[in-house]
């Protein structure tokens, strides 16, 4: 790619933006949930939807700060949750 590179063949890929701390988080959580927790992918996909969604709610901008949350706000967000179910993964 390199030699491509410097022949004007092709141009060199524009970096990755670096995550936010929600992403970051998101990320991390996901790679739980799918490895340590044996969840599907579907699921997997699904909470994290939730994850931004309290993150953002809860935090806003600001720093995340893991300390100030506590039972209480792990249930709210449990309860917000909708009840439907995850839909199947494709085979």
């Amino acid at each position: 790619m390199r030699l491509l590179r410097e022949k004007g063949v092709v141009t060199q890929d524009p970096p990755f933006p670096a995550p936010d701390p929600i992403q970051r988080v998101e990320e991390d959580f996901g790679r739980y949930l799918l490895q340590e927790r044996g969840l599907s992918l579907a699921t997997v996909v699904y909470y994290r939807s939730f994850t931004r969604q309290f993150l953002l709610g809860r935090f806003g901008t600001d720093r995340i700060r893991f300390t100030r949350l506590g039972a209480l706000t792990s249930l709210t967000l449990f309860y917000a949750m909708p009840t439907t179910s995850v839909p199947d993964a494709p085979n």
